[in-house]
């Protein structure tokens, strides 16, 4: 094999190496899919209210476990849950978790399931529909910087209209269920691509100089 030919191969299994090495980088996301000893770990857990809490569960749509947010509210009252974590990121990345969840509510009731973002003064809240089953969910970030991440389950109990608050006779539930949290592609990913690209570049400049 000539000199030539040999150098260009190498570029290409340079790179081959590049990609097969980066399925071993774990996803920046600490314990997305709450498989760890301790279930929460990386995950930090808010609460407003007494009737709420989380929990881990073993009906996971990816893995064994999941995360249960519950909250319950009544009498006028109100029960917040969340779960949160920071990760860097970077602009053009892509938010993705697995999401089911449910309410139940009495008439002067209402609850919400949402996803709260920021990153610096930068600030998005996304609401969830209720889904019976785990759905795919993704959101692409367009911001680079420390991302704040919250998973946030909220029941309110609400007077009728024209009532004094009082207590009713059935409480306002929300429960948000959710599984395999990542961002991706990694930010080692990205940096592959780059690298890729360089190898690819060189490689065709390479060729035309013969």
């Amino acid at each position: 094999m000539s000199r030539s030919r040999r150098v260009g191969v190498s570029l290409l299994v340079a790179a081959a190496l590049c990609v097969c090495t980066q399925h071993s980088i774990a996803d920046t996301i600490i314990n997305g899919s709450f498989e760890e000893t301790n279930g929460l770990t990386g995950w930090t857990v808010g609460q407003s209210g007494s009737s709420s809490s989380v929990t881990i569960c073993s009906y996971g749509s990816e893995g064994t476990h999941c995360a249960e947010l519950y909250a319950t509210a009544e009498g006028g009252g109100m029960s917040s849950v969340g779960l949160s974590q920071s990760v860097a990121v970077t602009a053009g990345q892509q938010l993705k978790f697995d999401y089911s969840g449910w309410t139940q509510l009495p008439s002067e009731g209402t609850a919400w399931l949402m996803v709260d973002l920021s990153i610096g003064t930068w600030f998005q809240s996304l609401t969830l529909s209720v889904e019976s089953e785990f759905t795919a969910y993704s959101y692409t970030l367009p911001v680079t910087g420390d991302l704040s991440l919250s998973f946030v389950c909220q029941a309110l109990s609400m007077a009728p209209s024209g009532m004094e608050e009082q207590p009713t006779s059935m409480p306002s539930v929300a429960c948000l269920v959710i599984d395999n949290v990542r961002v991706t592609p990694e930010p080692a990913s990205l940096g592959l691509l780059g690298t890729m690209a360089a190898l690819v570049g060189g490689y065709v400049w390479w060729k035309r100089r013969r």
